[in-house]
């Protein structure tokens, strides 16, 4: 998904209120599988034979890869240094079968939802699992698939959506990172993170259990 440079060039004269997504490939495909009634056991052993997991899911499952592109999202979003200790986040790992259900009994889905937002005094993020409404955009979001829905004063909201997990993602991004390189291009965000190293780091709270969807119990 093109969303680095979004933040850090095309939404630069913008103010950005808010980024919502799904930042975990892995993790959205298992969940849609255990919404389908699969043992959490077993969606993992799934994700891990098609590529998607690593032997060790923790990264994943516990929800620390998703809130380390959050953190990096949030600084380009709202220029800001992000303490990723700080930001509290809920994987997947003690979801039951049983909730998955009860939420499509609800008119819901279970997505891991990284969501930060910036009032101007503070930033509250967190990544945790959410009720989605089915009728929601982040619901049709299905499989390995990644999107980030980024709210802007002027722009309005913007949706991006595009593969987040697998060997043909990451090589990918990783050929964008070389090509890069070998152009000797400096990027935008790169420079903007450099440049807010040494900014003290801005207060981070939960965004609590209700927004931007409610958060599984």
């Amino acid at each position: 998904i093109p969303i680095v440079e979004t933040l850090a060039e095309a939404l630069a004269a913008d103010r950005i209120r808010s980024v919502i997504g799904i930042l975990n490939g892995t993790t959205n495909s298992m969940l849609e599988k255990m919404a389908a009634g699969m043992r959490y056991a077993d969606a993992l052993a799934d994700a891990q034979q098609r590529g998607l997991a690593e032997a060790d899911p923790s990264a994943d499952v516990d929800a620390h890869d998703p809130a380390a592109k959050l953190a990096i999202l949030a600084m380009l979003a709202f220029r800001r240094r992000i303490d990723l200790s700080r930001m509290e986040r809920v994987g997947i790992r003690g979801l039951q079968k049983a909730q998955l259900a009860e939420a499509g009994r609800g008119g819901a889905v279970v997505k891991l939802i990284a969501a930060a937002a910036d009032d101007g005094m503070k930033v509250e993020a967190d990544v945790r699992p959410r009720l989605v409404p089915v009728d929601a955009p982040m619901a049709r979001v299905g499989g390995a698939m990644n999107a980030i829905a980024v709210e802007a004063a002027y722009a309005g909201v913007l949706l991006f959506e595009g593969p987040g997990a697998g060997p043909d993602a990451a090589a990918s991004a990783v050929l964008a990172d070389i090509i890069r390189a070998a152009r000797d291009a400096p990027a935008a965000a790169g420079a903007l993170l450099a440049s807010l190293a040494a900014q003290p780091a801005a207060d981070v709270r939960p965004l609590g259990s209700q927004i931007p969807y409610p958060a599984v119990s």
